[in-house]
């Protein structure tokens, strides 16, 4: 592990341990950090849950940068975006529980372009992963967009997943804390 790797775990080791870190803000500083580290054009987080029975994932924390505001990227829940597990990439994430290291949407056709319609965005490539707490998905992370290259690398997938410990980490302690 890189030094630098080393100190923003660190850091954010720290803020957990500061009361009033949520864990909406501690993902955020999470994703913040592993843009810059990828190089990703900004990061985004679905949360998986069950609506009567049927699982779906929805918008959390969207474009979120290595300058992005916290206020900013949380999605306000009358304003979040609801997909069924069956239409777009977070879906099939959540579905599969598999990472995707996809180097072009349009090639992919699980790849569904509503939430880049509904914001002007326009995704190119990604890297999607599921954080899951025995077998239930609590959430997608997405890095979108490499900014240097046409496409992630093996190297981003390894500190991309190490991250990704780090967030499933924050989110397990959330859910137990919530249910129990």
């Amino acid at each position: 592990m890189r030094l630098e790797e080393c100190n923003i775990l660190f850091e954010l080791l720290t803020e957990i341990q500061d009361e009033a870190g949520s864990m909406e803000k501690i993902v955020h500083k999470t994703l913040q950090r592993l843009s810059q580290l990828l190089a990703a054009d900004r990061c985004s987080m679905f949360i998986c849950r069950s609506r009567n029975g049927i699982p779906e994932v929805a918008t959390r924390l969207l474009n979120v940068t290595p300058t992005s505001k916290f206020e900013d990227n949380l999605v306000n829940p009358d304003k979040e975006t609801v997909f069924p597990l069956d239409i777009g990439i977070a879906g099939w994430v959540a579905h599969t529980k598999k990472f995707f290291n996809i180097p072009d949407v349009k090639k992919n056709n699980h790849f569904s372009d509503y939430l880049d319609k509904k914001t002007g965005y326009t995704t190119v490539n990604m890297m999607a992963i599921p954080i899951t707490q025995g077998k239930e998905v609590l959430a997608v992370v997405m890095a979108l967009n490499k900014l240097n290259a046409s496409e992630f690398s093996k190297e981003d997938e390894e500190v991309f997943k190490k991250y990704l410990n780090f967030i499933s980490l924050v989110l397990r302690l959330e859910h137990h804390h919530h249910h129990h």
